[in-house]
């Protein structure tokens, strides 16, 4: 039988990230038939997805005390996540794909572990020229962030890893420098050991400005 888990220590997410965990969290497990939430878990998250929202937007002009109620609202929302994750673990036993299902990352085990396609790629032009900001899905597995690829879409080779490449520690960041009036490809791939084969997900085609 399967011992996998997924993480209940959410403590060393950065704000952004464990903003973007909870949301996916919510969408994945609202009327998720694998599981059968008790005492308000569900609840709870949502409300403590929402209130910490709504302080991390107030922290740029809310001075000191809008970054200690933030700091409140930051350990609310890891608690959370906390009791929806033994739940996760308890009612899955084990089983990887149920696991996955709740969009919590897995432990990572010490063993090679096979990254998953990304999803849910986005690149959004931004107020400055040749600028990009580009994004993927938290995976359900463990990763060492994310590796985003792009290249001038004339010409542009096949493979992805031939193409130019940028690191996150997360999930997300901007891609400047670029040509504006071109097409550029895209395409991202989560950062596993740096042994593990980088998987890409299919390339978008965006036109800079």
């Amino acid at each position: 039988m399967s011992t996998q888990k997924t993480i209940t220590n959410f403590l060393n997410f950065t704000e952004a990230e464990l903003s973007e965990l909870a949301s996916t969290v919510i969408h994945n497990c609202t009327g998720n038939a694998n599981f059968n939430f008790t005492g308000n878990s569900m609840a709870n998250l949502t409300g403590a997805s929402g209130d910490f929202n709504d302080t991390l937007g107030a922290v740029p002009t809310g001075g000191p005390q809008a970054v200690t109620v933030k700091d409140i609202a930051k350990k609310v929302l890891t608690d959370a996540l906390h009791v929806v994750a033994l739940q996760v673990n308890l009612q899955a036993e084990g089983d990887v794909a149920k696991l996955q299902s709740s969009g919590i990352p897995l432990v990572q085990k010490g063993t090679a572990q096979v990254m998953t396609v990304p999803t849910g790629l986005q690149v959004q032009l931004t107020d400055v020229s040749g600028s990009v900001n580009i994004s993927v899905d938290v995976p359900a597995v463990t990763d060492h962030g994310t590796l985003f690829a792009y290249t001038l879409a004339a010409n542009a080779p096949a493979n992805a890893n031939d193409w130019k490449h940028k690191h996150a520690n997360g999930h997300s960041l901007t891609i400047g420098g670029l040509a504006a009036g071109s097409n550029y490809q895209f395409a991202a791939a989560y950062k596993g050991r740096d042994e593990d084969d980088l998987i890409w997900c299919p390339a978008i085609t965006k036109m800079v400005v």
